[in-house]
Formats: structure tokens, sequence, C-alpha cells
């Protein structure tokens, strides 16, 4: 069906309540606004999510510095979180100039509604790419970090590092 004949399936829809163009464009606006509220709330959280872990990574490389002991490790784990957390906030950017004006129609609010949706479902289609896989190598680092300076022995390093390693895996799948 085309356009026209869809348009005109919904306009003889008889329980749809009469409603001119303004307040059909105020209502798309409205749930456009609400959507794009609740992702940028979603990005919010996952930046200050990803702030806390590299603050605490980077805490725990002071300290093992402090103690003598190697904290590369800690460093790369701090970055990753914060790689990610740039991501979003360069896709957000990146995506952020599309914004129609006020003059725009129906449709073009409408197209630009769209757009964002099929967006967002390319970042959850991706999401292992670009979210669980680099939030698994940094907790791969630290676990290897924190069984180098564990004073264990080696049978005990074994038997935690698999325990952690189906704990990491556990929560990636």
């Amino acid at each position: 069906m085309s356009f026209e004949d869809w348009q005109k399936v919904w306009q003889q829809d008889p329980s749809r309540p009469p409603q001119d163009a303004a307040a059909i464009l105020r209502d798309v606006r409205k749930k456009a606004r609400a959507f794009d509220r609740t992702i940028f709330w979603r990005d919010v959280r996952e930046a200050a999510a990803a702030i806390v872990v590299a603050v605490a990574f980077a805490w725990t490389g002071f300290a093992a510095s402090n103690e003598g002991a190697s904290p590369w490790l800690c460093w790369i784990a701090a970055i990753i979180p914060l790689g990610v957390a740039g991501f979003l906030q360069i896709d957000r950017r990146r995506t952020r100039h599309v914004r129609p004006q006020d003059g725009e129609t129906v449709l073009a609010e409408l197209d630009r509604a769209i757009d964002e949706v099929r967006h967002q479902a390319w970042l959850l289609r991706n999401v292992l790419w670009w979210y669980v896989v680099p939030l698994a190598v940094c907790a791969l680092l630290f676990m290897v970090f924190v069984l180098m300076h564990a004073p264990l022995p080696a049978i005990a390093r074994v038997a935690a590092g698999t325990i952690m390693l189906v704990v990491i895996a556990t929560v990636n799948v």
C-alpha cells in the first residue's frame, strides 16, 4: 500500500478522534522528546558508571604502585570504561545535529523519530562490540592483576582465577 492508501485507512478509522495537524505534530514531538529524554538519562547513567569503575581501577593502581606492584594493568582497565563512555558521548554529539526545526512537518518529525529509533536499534545490535567486549577485557585485565599480586599459592591462584573467569563469563553471557 502507498502512503496515501494508509492515510485513508487511518483517517477512516472510527475509533480515532478527529485531530488537526498541529495537535498531531504536538503529540509526535511530545513522544519524541520523551524518547530522547529516556536515551539521554541512559547515557548519563552509563557515563557515570564508567567514571566510577575507572576511578575504582585507578585507585587500585595507585594503591598497588604505593606498595611496589606494577599498576599498568589497572591503568589499562581504568581507561577502557572511559573509552566506552567516550563512544557514547561521541555518538550522541554525532547524531545531535539532525534535530528538526520548529517549522517542520509531521512527516519530517516522524522521519527524525524513526531515524533515532533505528540508530538505537543499531547500537543494541552492536552492543557486543562497543560495550560488552571492552568491559569484559577490562574485567579480565583486573582479574589478571589481582591474581598476579595475590599472596596465594599457585593452586589457589588457579582456583581463584577459574572462579573469577566463570563469574566474568556468566555476567557477560
